[in-house]
């Protein structure tokens, strides 16, 4: 999500006084389960208990290239996908 936000939105994406990106190393917290810890389960978690600032995933190597280039594939993805959804019709196997 980093780079999202450093293509469209730089303002808010905090820098120290070298202009470098301030953030931790992304780390999510473990949880008790070992087949979730292992990511042969995925659930869902409050952010304050997944990580200790609200994103996962190593931030420094974010530039604002490789987020455009992800959010013009994210773009292509989920469009087809919402023209095929709202063209579905609404019966009782909907969405499935």
């Amino acid at each position: 999500m980093s780079f999202h936000v450093r293509r469209y939105c730089p303002e808010l994406v905090l820098r120290d006084d070298q202009g470098n990106l301030v953030g931790d190393d992304g780390i999510k917290s473990e949880t008790r389960f070992d087949a979730v810890n292992r990511g042969w389960v995925s659930i869902t978690r409050p952010w304050h208990l997944l990580t200790t600032n609200s994103g996962a995933g190593y931030p420094h190597a974010a530039r604002a290239d490789k987020g455009r280039r992800l959010v013009e594939v994210l773009v292509e993805r989920l469009a087809g996908f919402l023209v095929e959804l709202s063209n579905s019709p609404v019966d009782e196997r909907f969405p499935y």
